[in-house]
């Protein structure tokens, strides 16, 4: 029941679907991890895997809070801002306004 009660919370994402299939969202991360391997660091390489773990029923939306991508991989809210605005520029993410 609680599950259900999650996807139904998340239904909204899957209007901002961006990829026809998950093969295709892991190869434009791929792609993007290739192309902009030296601009990025460490800690925004693993956020670009983390959103995308969490795109998959949905490939490429998804709903993270900072603070729970900052608690998982242990750094600070304000690095993952950081991060986003940075992945942001590069064309990696896009963030949408809700």
């Amino acid at each position: 029941m609680e599950s259900e009660v999650k996807t139904r919370a998340f239904e909204y994402l899957a209007t901002y679907k961006t990829f026809d299939s998950i093969a295709d969202m892991d190869s434009a991360v791929e792609n993007h991890k290739a192309a902009h391997y030296y601009d990025l660091t460490e800690s925004e390489r693993v956020i670009v895997f983390k959103l995308a773990s969490h795109a998959l029923e949905n490939p490429g939306a998804c709903h993270l809070k900072a603070a729970t991508i900052a608690a998982a991989m242990e750094i600070s809210t304000k690095t993952v801002y950081r991060a986003i605005s940075k992945l942001e520029y590069l064309g990696i993410v896009k963030k949408k306004r809700l």
